[in-house]
Formats: structure tokens, C-alpha cells, sequence
């Protein structure tokens, strides 16, 4: 299942209160991805 896929789906069935989770966990994934 793509990453992509759950986030835009999460967006599109659940209330915008998630979007704070979803860009912590976004840029954490973008760092990781950078650092190692």
C-alpha cells in the first residue's frame, strides 16, 4: 500500500485535525530519507 495513497485518503474520509499529524510524520520520513 503506497504512502501516498492512505494520505490522500485520509484526507479525503477523516477531518482536517489529522493534517498536523500528517506533516510531522511527512517531514520525519522526508529527514530520514535525507540522513541516511
Amino acid at each position: 500500500m503506497n504512502l501516498w495513497d492512505i494520505f490522500f485518503t485520509t484526507q479525503a474520509t477523516e477531518p482536517p485535525k489529522f493534517d498536523l499529524f500528517w506533516y510531522v510524520s511527512l517531514f520525519t520520513l522526508l529527514a530520514l530519507t535525507f540522513y541516511t
